[in-house]
């Protein structure tokens, strides 16, 4: 009985998870679409606008080590819920922004807000739920998530044409209170108290350390990965259109990425035991010079674009 309750615990908070978190980086991840009207509007530079999306990663990087402390103090569920809170306000001094300052703030709010609320506090979450099956409560969580831009790019692209990107961000804004808030509020399972301290304490077996080399090169790695990935994800619609594709186009085929990455991670997901993290990595990192390389010498033709989506997905 204490398995199948535990069991149904897990479920619901991934299906919770799944819909706040899809909200939260679809929501996001909108300079994809409205970059350029928003470029228009502030009068300022098109890599201006984007640099908010570097605001963004930085600043909820920055805000990793202070908030795993409040993470450890008060439970994943109610910091999710304050940066799900922050987040609106965040969206709001966006839609209000004529000009960078209160533009870059605007990613400055949210970026301290994604820090709350974002993948990490989902993994804390799920961990605390879990426990042991964290590892594939996670496994599955990812492969939900991936599909944030495949929704959400052309949601995005459909409200900005309807009612315009400054009006697209104050629906953002209103879904953080009345979807994403509740759903954490509600939905998401109180910690349970903290077990009192024993006078025992029990015998662990020691991790081996990881060599502090090898740990620099995982951590180079992730770092030129994301810079590549993140980056390259944000501006996919521009380049796309740059290639020559109308915008309807750019955003059908740009929406396809988030399939294909979630038919990836899939495959990987399914795959577990059967090839190791080294041996993904390999195949992926050889795949992305491939599918750059053929959206360069394809010139914008459709069978190049569907070949470097397909591969870079």
């Amino acid at each position: 009985m204490r398995i199948a309750i535990l069991d149904r615990t897990i479920v619901r908070t991934l299906i919770v998870l799944a819909i706040a978190q899809l909200m939260g980086w679809g929501s996001v991840g909108l300079l994809a679409i409205v970059g350029s009207q928003i470029a228009a509007d502030l009068q300022i530079s098109i890599a201006a606008v984007f640099a908010g999306n570097s605001v963004f990663y930085v600043v909820m990087g920055l805000w990793a080590p202070p908030l795993a402390k409040a993470f450890n103090a008060f439970g994943a569920r109610k910091v999710m819920i304050m940066g799900t809170i922050l987040a609106a306000p965040g969206f709001v001094a966006l839609a209000a922004a004529h000009g960078p300052v209160l533009y870059f703030t605007a990613w400055v709010i949210l970026g301290t807000a994604g820090s709350a609320m974002l993948t990490t506090a989902a993994y804390i979450m799920l961990n605390e739920v879990a426990g042991s099956s964290a590892k594939s409560a996670i496994g599955v969580l990812m492969l939900m998530t991936g599909l944030s831009s495949s929704i959400f790019w052309p949601a995005a692209a459909f409200l900005s044409g309807l009612i315009g990107w400054r009006m697209t961000c104050l629906v953002y804004a209103a879904a953080m209170i009345v979807v994403c808030l509740p759903l954490y509020a509600f939905g998401l399972p109180r910690r349970p108290p903290s077990p009192k301290a024993s006078s025992t304490v029990p015998a662990t077996r020691k991790t081996p350390a990881v060599p502090a080399g090898i740990f620099r090169l995982i951590v180079s790695a992730i770092t030129l990965n994301a810079f590549v990935t993140f980056g390259f994800s944000a501006i996919l619609i521009e380049l796309l259109k740059a290639e020559g594709l109308p915008a309807g186009e750019a955003v059908a085929f740009g929406s396809m990425l988030g399939i294909l990455q979630v038919g990836a991670r899939g495959v990987d997901f399914l795959g577990a035991g059967r090839w190791d993290g080294m041996t993904t990595a390999l195949f992926a990192g050889l795949a992305l010079p491939f599918a750059m390389l053929l959206l360069i010498l394809g010139h914008g033709t459709h069978w190049s674009i569907a070949g470097f989506i397909l591969l870079y997905g």
